[in-house]
């Protein structure tokens, strides 16, 4: 499937995979991994990337996460599209690279952006040294506009790299919403229900269903029809609520 966006001016990358919808629970389950320190949601976020993995996968010859700025990364004190290109890469036995590009300038943070201030807010942030491959692809937990994905494209375009796919868990349809990056909203918010994640195949439109299961006293279960997990929790978080 072809975006709007990709229609009226043709992106820097050469093809996006990313086949969830960014909707409930799945945004409360990246928000989470992304901003509450849920480190151990990764695993099963790259399980349902790998759902979904792009068909001609087997022909890149580099996981490349999204870097991040030092700074930020001291911050959060860890990269979320590092973490999911560490699993991918352990699943799919291809390599990954954290060194072949970095993020030299320290911006303001993309959710609270509309869509052409990501774009002003990304140039000359990126830069590529040493990248030897022809073929790589772009990790990340959310496709939004596109802009941070194009930029970094455009980067390594320009230091060699003939190809560059980007893979991520989810997809944002529509203008971003800066609130949504600010939901108090949890896993345990889910407790017990089942929720339909929409996402597409080979341009068809399909469903999985992930139920966020019973609470116990470390952890909580997370399910669809390929197993079950049990995820623990960061009990400073959920300390009172259980």
């Amino acid at each position: 499937m072809i975006c709007g966006q990709c229609c009226k001016q043709q992106p820097v990358f050469d093809q996006a995979i990313a086949a969830y919808r960014f909707e409930e629970p799945l945004r409360t389950l990246i928000h989470h991994f992304k901003y509450q320190e849920g480190l151990y949601l990764g695993s099963f976020l790259a399980h349902l990337m790998l759902q979904s993995m792009p068909a001609d996968i087997a022909n890149t010859q580099c996981l490349l996460p999204i870097p991040m700025h030092h700074l930020r990364l001291r911050q959060r004190g860890f990269n979320q599209a590092a973490e999911l290109a560490k699993n991918l890469a352990r699943a799919l036995n291809l390599p990954y690279d954290l060194s072949c590009c970095q993020k030299i300038v320290n911006t303001d943070a993309q959710a609270a952006l509309d869509s052409k201030q990501r774009r002003q807010n990304l140039r000359g942030v990126f830069q590529a040294e040493n990248c030897r491959y022809q073929h790589v692809t772009l990790i990340d937990d959310l496709l939004t506009t596109g802009s941070t994905a194009n930029e970094l494209a455009r980067v390594l375009k320009r230091s060699g790299v003939v190809r560059v796919d980007v893979w991520c868990c989810a997809r944002e349809y529509g203008q971003p919403d800066p609130s949504a990056a600010l939901t108090k909203r949890h896993p345990a918010d889910f407790a017990g229900r089942l929720f339909p994640v929409i996402f597409f195949t080979q341009g068809v439109k399909a469903t999985n269903y992930i139920c966020i299961g019973k609470l116990h006293d470390r952890y909580f279960t997370v399910k669809n029809k390929f197993g079950q997990w049990q995820v623990p929790f960061n009990i400073r978080i959920f300390n009172g609520r259980n």
